[in-house]
């Protein structure tokens, strides 16, 4: 692949190693072919593996091809998964179709609270936000958003 440098053998040497478990391999065969067909096995085989980084840079390639709300979520998801906070909050705060809530969910289970912060003030989910103040030890900020929420059930 490398001595013809073509796309689509790049995408085949993408497409085996995905196969074969080799995941960085595979992100990078298919970064080099600029082919994001593949991109709910990619998304699942990295997951799996934790390689979030590589996800990362593969999803922002694939953003530009594929038109899809499962992109931009687990691009949201990514950035979180490798504390690259500033930039999912810049991410989310832009176009796109991710579903904000349910990352922030994800994380939220998952006790990122900073993340999920982040995301459901974005939206704003004010209940859960006053969760993830609570958790992180902000009870002023908690508070406010329990106020801002409006229901007695966040109380």
């Amino acid at each position: 692949a490398a001595r013809c440098n073509e796309g689509p053998v790049w995408y085949k040497l993408g497409k085996a190693q995905l196969e074969n478990g080799a995941v960085p391999e595979a992100i990078e065969s298919y970064l080099k072919a600029e082919d994001a067909t593949d991109y709910k096995e990619v998304i699942l085989a990295a997951e799996h593996e934790e390689n979030y980084e590589e996800l990362v840079r593969y999803l922002l390639m694939g953003r530009s091809t594929v038109k899809d709300q499962l992109v931009d979520t687990e691009l949201v998801y990514a950035y979180a998964k490798t504390d690259r906070l500033s930039d999912m909050e810049e991410f989310v705060s832009g176009t796109n179709t991710a579903n904000v809530q349910s990352v922030g969910d994800r994380l939220y289970e998952e006790r990122a609270y900073k993340a999920a912060k982040i995301l459901y003030q974005s939206i704003p989910n004010n209940g859960k936000l006053a969760s993830c103040h609570v958790q992180l030890g902000e009870y002023t900020a908690a508070v406010d958003a329990a106020r801002k929420a409006n229901n007695p059930k966040t109380w």
